[in-house]
């Protein structure tokens, strides 16, 4: 098997030197296939490399005990991820501006700059109540969570062929396309900056993971209500809500230069769901 980073696409001005005593430098007009030793390994035959990765984040959280009631987590995270693999993975199957050995670092698709969580669980307050008014408004109990995170990274790419088979290239950027992006379904980030290539050019290893998606925010709550009927016996009624406002949790949006939908959102998560439940416990 041949490693990828051995049969990896070199730019123009890179002489190839064969153990017969000849060589060949690469041209401008060289085809992109025609950039590498063994231009006949196909992506089934190259073993995938190993990349490097560096992760560095800061972590604060917050921790209640139950106490009166309540008990509570909370924390916010600080981070930033990198690697080679993604681009290592794509020399496999797609042409890169791989400009530079070892290859540079570049930001994966789980760099999510900022998440923010809350856990809780709160016995509401009328437990100690007896009577009409402890059965209607005591034994209630709420749980959920919250979390809030920056969106996910996706990728910038526009076809290409590659022995006849459609694969990937990454396109050049002229600017940051998050940048004073629309953020519409019709168009997520700024399209102007992403330009095709000239024939046999490499692309921009900034197009990789390069758009940010929608951020998230999500509420999952539930709400239970236990009836004492015998002794150590209950009744246990139950709602549960997943996204409970309801707010839209937008997928990646298309990245592939050339698709009629470029720059669109075309799907979303789940819409809220409600679920109940009725539980005899003795």
């Amino acid at each position: 098997m041949i490693d990828a980073y051995a049969n990896r696409t070199y730019p123009v001005g890179f002489t190839f030197n064969y153990t017969n005593g000849t060589s060949f430098t690469i041209q401008n007009s060289t085809p992109l296939l025609q950039r590498k030793p063994w231009p006949e390994a196909g992506g089934g035959f190259i073993q995938t490399p190993l990349g490097r990765g560096d992760y560095e984040a800061v972590q604060f959280s917050l921790v209640k005990q139950m106490s009166h009631g309540l008990e509570m987590r909370t924390g916010y995270t600080r981070q930033r991820a990198l690697s080679t693999a993604d681009e290592g993975f794509r020399s496999n199957f797609s042409y890169v501006a791989q400009s530079e050995f070892p290859q540079p670092f570049e930001p994966t698709n789980a760099d999510i700059p900022n998440v923010f969580y809350t856990t809780f669980v709160w016995q509401l307050p009328g437990s100690h109540l007896r009577g009409l008014a402890g059965g209607v408004v005591g034994g209630w109990q709420a749980a959920g969570n919250v979390q809030i995170q920056s969106g996910q990274r996706s990728d910038l790419r526009t076809l290409g062929n590659w022995s006849g088979a459609s694969t990937f290239i990454e396109p050049i950027l002229s600017c940051d396309p998050n940048a004073n992006a629309p953020h519409t379904l019709q168009q997520w980030f700024n399209t102007s900056c992403v330009q095709p290539l000239p024939p046999n050019q490499f692309g921009s290893n900034s197009a990789i993971n390069a758009i940010r998606g929608d951020p998230m925010r999500n509420l999952n709550i539930s709400l239970t209500k236990y009836f004492k009927t015998f002794e150590n016996q209950r009744l246990e009624l139950r709602g549960e809500f997943f996204n409970a406002f309801n707010h839209p949790l937008f997928g990646a949006p298309d990245g592939v230069l050339g698709d009629p939908g470029f720059g669109h959102i075309t799907y979303a998560g789940a819409p809220r769901q409600i679920q109940f439940a009725l539980k005899y416990e003795f």
